[in-house]
Parts: structure tokens; sequence; C-alpha cells
């Protein structure tokens, strides 16, 4: 057992010996420490806890009085000679808990052990008194105490919170004012009850009740102990979670979908579109039976097996289609999914279905649409196979007929040949009707042009473009040109936007994005474009680009023949670049494209502007001489012929070239000249090290020279990388001499020897 720390304050030394000699005698459990002065009592008790201060109370520096403050939690007993008992009483009245009175024969130390004992008891009782008087009042439940006639004579601070009064305003009050409703008064004190009461604002407070009573020694009633606990937010929340589950209830039974809990295999619930889905006539029809009535078990089997692979975030998005049996014994085509379900604290599972019948019949259709459409797309290429062959044979005709026109009015008419000539004429004009009706099934008729605008086109088209498209690819429309009014048939162009917009679908991966562009440019001279000579003037470009798997130059080559296809067999006709082949040369213009393996394809049409063009005149370099040129021009191109045809361009006008044949060669090459080079000329797409990789490595190096890309591309569609913002220009394979030798003006603007 723990022993009694004591603090002996006494400078008498009879009275020590005293009180040693009582420890030992009646071996007390004492640990005694003594100090002769307050002075060094207090020492003491700033290094160690006592439990007990025995202290006379004059000492030579002062009084046990002083000792009341530094030791105020700790029980103090008071020693003091006889005639002294003022003194003692004083001294309770300051603090100390007992004091006993000295008399010449120690008697009072007989006394001493059970005076410490009561001290130090009536200590702990006191501290505990403290504590639990502290946690009573800051709990945080309300609590009050009432007496035998129910008036309230205890409140704590949580009570005075909840009810709004002050602790002096209910001292006193009839418990019964709280009450909201009296005849919500419970009998019984010992049950927990929900009633409402009422704040000290008249206002309604719901809350959970228990109440308590306090006994005497004697087993006596003699007060009522009411702990309170405010229950506003479990109602408010009990009250949404009915709410939540009416509304559940309320979607689940007029939802579309049919619904349906599974339990130990057999069906508990259903809504009434699963009643419907189902062919019953009720709800009661359904619940009970067995799910493998209506579901096969080898469906069924999946089903659950599917339920215990798939994680449990995932499980409610597998859809599975399924064919299940009604009541009637008919067969449903739905689409199906379930998850796992608690249902009266059991492992179930819910069935979410609905009914894809009508779907699957429009998919049906669908897919035979589709098959007229490609049997229709090879009549269409058998027609303009005949419209071919039609047209050419009237141009027979037509020599045929004329020189028999000729030769009847030549002969007389006794002349036994006019009657060969006139069968030969006959047969002519049979034929010439045989051609009009392969013209009428390929439906060569002349189709009439009219100025058109050719966004207003694109932004009609725009929502079904985007639909044929698909979500899965990305349909960017960058509608940059100014001027945009073009002579053509609205239908020839809906069906080059559509055939071309269709050919960049085909050739993305599972993803990708489409770039329809437009552009205004001015030709000075004679285009030579890849597959025409365009006239000088105004042209509008649209370009059609895509980032899927490109062409390589094989492909190319063939890329505009009719019945040329790069799909799997069933998968296209091959006349749909042939047919915007067709449509760009009735309108005038060209067609380009650039395509690389890996690096998507761009298809670039020229069409020639009818209106809005820019006034000549304006234009401030369009009738100038040029100028010959000065500088140094690094140019970088992979694919020999291009780089010759550039380089005699340049040279011709002036320009000092060097020439590289890959990013390597031009990087030794700018680390080797000694000289400026003014303006780095590269290509984008090239082995090893592409054009902007290169332009990006050469800037370092040569800050001050100036960089121009070229490319088949545009500048949005170039393999995906960013172009740096201190690329001075981009320039559009194919692109004329004119056109490249402005563009390196523009660069090289202020340039002087």
């Amino acid at each position: 057992m723990k022993p009694i720390s004591v603090l002996f304050v006494e400078d008498n030394q009879v009275d020590q010996m005293g009180f040693f000699r009582l420890v030992k005698q009646q071996q007390l459990n004492y640990q005694i420490e003594v100090a002769p002065s307050i002075a060094q009592a207090i020492q003491l008790l700033e290094q160690q806890h006592f439990d007990v201060i025995l202290t006379d109370f004059f000492l030579p520096d002062g009084t046990a009085s002083q000792l009341y403050r530094q030791a105020s939690q700790i029980p103090i007993i008071v020693t003091t000679g006889a005639g002294n008992e003022e003194l003692a009483i004083e001294a309770m009245k300051s603090g100390a808990s007992d004091y006993l009175i000295k008399d010449a024969d120690q008697n009072y130390l007989k006394v001493l052990p059970l005076t410490i004992e009561k001290a130090i008891r009536l200590r702990q009782a006191f501290n505990l008194s403290q504590m639990l008087s502290h946690a009573v009042r800051h709990m945080k439940e309300g609590l009050y105490i009432t007496d035998l006639d129910n008036r309230i004579i205890f409140v704590n601070q949580a009570f005075c919170s909840l009810y709004g009064y002050a602790e002096s305003e209910v001292l006193g009050m009839e418990a019964n004012c709280l009450l909201w409703k009296p005849e919500n008064k419970q009998g019984n004190p010992t049950v927990e009850s929900v009633l409402y009461h009422a704040t000290k604002h008249h206002t309604p407070l719901p809350i959970a009740l228990s109440q308590s009573v306090l006994h005497n020694d004697r087993g006596e009633p003699m007060a009522y102990v009411h702990l309170v606990r405010d229950v506003s937010d479990e109602l408010r929340a009990a009250t949404a979670l009915r709410e939540s589950e009416n509304r559940y209830r309320s979607l689940v039974e007029h939802s579309p979908y049919a619904i349906a809990i599974v339990l130990q295999n057999r069906i508990v619930y259903v809504n009434a579109s699963a009643v419907s889905l189902l062919n019953a006539t009720r709800q009661e029809q359904l619940e009970g039976q067995p799910i493998h009535r209506f579901i096969s078990r080898s469906d069924l089997s999946k089903l659950v097996s599917s339920l215990k692979q798939t994680p449990p975030a995932l499980v409610s998005f597998q859809l599975q289609e399924m064919v299940i049996k009604t009541t009637s014994g008919n067969t449903v085509e739905v689409e199906l999914m379930a998850m796992p379900f608690r249902y009266q604290n059991q492992g179930a599972f819910q069935i979410i279905a609905r009914d894809i019948s009508r779907r699957k019949k429009a998919e049906t259709a669908l897919r035979k649409r589709e098959e007229q459409l490609r049997q229709a797309q090879k009549l269409e290429a058998v027609g303009r196979l005949a419209g071919g062959v039609a047209h050419d044979f009237n141009n027979l005709l037509m020599v045929m007929k004329g020189y028999v026109d000729i030769l009847l009015s030549e002969l007389p008419e006794n002349s036994p040949l006019r009657d060969y000539a006139r069968e030969i004429n006959e047969a002519g004009e049979k034929a010439r009707q045989l051609t009009r009706q392969l013209l009428l099934f390929s439906r060569q008729q002349v189709l009439e042009a009219k100025p058109e605008n050719l966004h207003k086109v694109i932004r009609d088209m725009g929502k079904i473009l985007k639909r044929m498209v698909g979500s899965t690819y990305e349909l960017v429309f960058n509608l940059s040109a100014r001027h945009c009014q073009i002579k053509a048939n609205r239908s020839q162009l809906e069906q080059l936007l559509t055939n071309l917009v269709i050919n960049a679908r085909d050739a993305l991966g599972s993803e990708g994005q489409i770039l329809v562009e437009t552009e205004n440019v001015h030709f000075q001279q004679t285009y030579l474009g890849t597959n025409a000579q365009l006239p000088p003037g105004y042209y509008l470009i649209l370009s059609v680009s895509d980032n899927g798997k490109g062409m390589d130059r094989d492909v190319l080559e063939h890329i505009f023949e009719p019945f040329f296809t790069t799909k799997a067999p069933g998968q296209g006709t091959g006349l749909g670049l042939a047919t915007v082949y067709s449509i760009v040369k009735q309108c005038g213009g060209d067609i380009a494209v650039y395509s690389e393996p890996g690096h998507g394809t761009c298809f670039r049409i020229y069409l020639p502007l009818i209106s809005d063009v820019p006034n000549e005149t304006q234009k401030q370099h369009s009738t100038r001489l040029r100028r010959k040129g000065r500088g140094t021009i690094l140019l970088v191109e992979d694919e020999a012929s291009v780089r010759t045809i550039i380089r005699l361009i340049l040279v011709r006008y002036g320009y000092r070239v060097l020439e590289a044949n890959h990013g390597g060669d031009a990087v030794l090459l700018c680390e080797q000249f000694p000289a400026p080079i003014h303006l780095l000329l590269s290509d984008v797409l090239m082995p090893w090290l592409n054009g902007v990789e290169l332009a990006e490595r050469l800037h370092q190096l040569r800050p001050e020279m100036k960089i121009l890309l070229m490319s088949g591309f545009t500048n949005r569609m170039v393999n995906g990388s960013h172009v740096p913002d201190f690329v001075e220009g981009f320039l559009y394979k194919p692109f004329s001499p004119e056109t490249l030798l402005t563009k390196i003006e523009q660069c090289l603007q202020g340039y002087t020897d």
C-alpha cells in the first residue's frame, strides 16, 4: 500500500520527537518530511507532492496562514497551544481542514492518525464533488433537478442554452411549466420517451427525457433528476429519411424501367413496369415466383457469376442483353443490369431491365437500309460507268448521224443507196435513245451552279456531320476565311463535305480529331496545282484534316481513281473520293492531298471566289516587280525532288542556299557554318528529327535566325506537335514560287547586307 506523504511543519524538537515516536509505536504507514520554518515548507511544496500538511500555527518566520495560499488543494491540520482556540477557529475559516490543541502530555497525538485520515477523506470527497459539479454543469445534455414539490432546484449550462433561460430565472419554477402540452407528461420516470417541451420563447423543443430518483440514507425520495437531450436533428434526419424513402419508392414505382428484387432465387418485389414487361396483371402474380421462370438458368448463372467477379464500384454498370420469358410464354429482348442489394437484412440482388425489342427491330431495319445503301452505291458505280460510256458513245453517234444526214441530203431521191442510209439513220436514232436511257440511269443530268456561301453550307451541315462522325471522335470547325462566296451546286457541296468527313472518320482509330478549315489565298501568277493549272485570282481553300493512320505513296497515286479503296471487301465502293474529285473539277478548282503513314491526312480544295473579293488595287505588292533576294537560307527537306525545285527557285532570285536532307545534317551545318544564317526553311515531317524539334534545337544555337516551316498539313494538325511562338510562318504544300518568295520576304523584312 502506498504510504501517506506528510509534510510536518514544526520548529519544536520535543513535538517532532513525539510525532515520530507515535508513528513508530503505531507502525503508521507515513512518509514524513520535516520543515522547521514556513520558507522551508514552501520550498518542499514546490519540489514534491504531499497528501497532508501537519503544521504548528506559529513558526519562526511566520504563521500557518501563509501555507493556505501555497497549498490550497492539500488538507492542512493546524496545531496550537492551549488557550489559542480562537486562532484555530480562524485557521479553519481561512482554509485549514482541522485543528488540534496541544497539551503538555502530548495527548493530542493519540487522535492525530484519525484526524489525518479524516482530513484526507474530506479533501478527496470535496475534490470528487467539485469534479462531479463541473461535469454536470458542462455536460452536453441538459440536466435539471426538481424537489418533491416538482420545483426546479438545479440546472446546468446546457439546460440554460437549450431552453433559453438564465439560471436565476428557472430556479424555483415548477417543472410543469416546461411542458409544451401538459397531457404529454409521462408517469413512469424511468421510461425514456420523446415529447415536446416549451422554451422561454414558447417555441416547441423536441426532446428525449430520462428521469431518475435521488434517495436519502433512509431510502426515501428527496429529489428527481431529469436528463434532457435535444432530438431536433434526429427528427429532421428521420423526416429526411422518410422523404428519401418515399421519393425512392415513387421513383421505383413509376420508373419506366422494370425493377425486381430477388431473394434466394425468388422474386420478392416488382414495380409496375416489371408487371407490364412480364405481361402480368398485378404484382402479386409475380411476387414469390422463382426467377428462373423468366430468366433461363444458364443466363441467371452468368448474371450471378458476373456479380461476384465485378468490383462493387462497377457492378451497376454491367449491362447485358438477354431474352426473357413472360407469363404468357412469349419472349422479350431486354437490356439488363443487376447489383447486390440488402433486403430484410439478407443478401439479395436488384434487377433493372428495359425492353429493347423496338431498338433491335430498328437496328435490324438500319442494317437492312445500310445494305440497301451499299447496293445503291454499287448501282451508282455501275450507272457512273454506264454514263461515261454513254457520253463517249454519244460523241460517236453525233459523227455517224452527221455523216448520214450529209449522205441523205446529197443522194438523189431515186438512189437505191437512200434506203441503206435511212436504215443507218434509224439505227442511229435507236442508239441515241438507248444512250439517253443510260444517262438517265446514271443521273448524269446537268446540275445548276449558282453562288453559294460555303461557310453557310458547312454550318447548316454541322449537326449532321457530327452525328455521322459519332461521339468517339472530335469534329472541329475553324472557318477563318473572310471571303467564302463560290459558284457551285449546293447538293454537290454537301456531297463533297460528307465524303471527305466520312473518309477522315474511317481513317481514325479508336479516337482522334477531324479538322475542317477555310482560308483565303491570292495567286498572282498561274498556280501549278496537283491536278490542274489555276489562273491568277482569289481562291477559297477548304481543308479537311485528320490525325489518323495516313497513307503511303502507292495509295496516294490511286486515291482519286474510281473503284479504288483501301477498305475491307464490302465496306466501301471506292467512289467517295472520285466523286469529290469530279465535283471540284466541275467547280473549276483543284484538290491536293498530303499524307504520310502514321501522321494523318490533309485534303486541300482550291475553289475560285466569285464575290466579296478584295480590290486588286488594295494589294500593295500585287503588281510591283520582285527585287532580288538577299541572305542565306538553310533548306531542310528529305524529299530530293522537292528540295531541288525549292533550291532552284531560291537561287534564281538571289538567295544563298545551304541544303540538308534531314535534321541531323541541319544541326551539323548550323554548328560548323561560320557566317550568319538568316532563315531556316524546313519541312515538318522528317525522319529522326521533325521540323518542330529541329526548330527548337536551332533556335537555341542561333536565336537571331528566322524560322519558316512547311508541310502538307495545317499548323494545327502537324502530328499533334505544338508550333513554338518563335516560328515566323507556315507554308502549306503544294505552294507556288510566288507564295514561297512572298513568305520569305515577309520573314526577312528589314534585312540588309
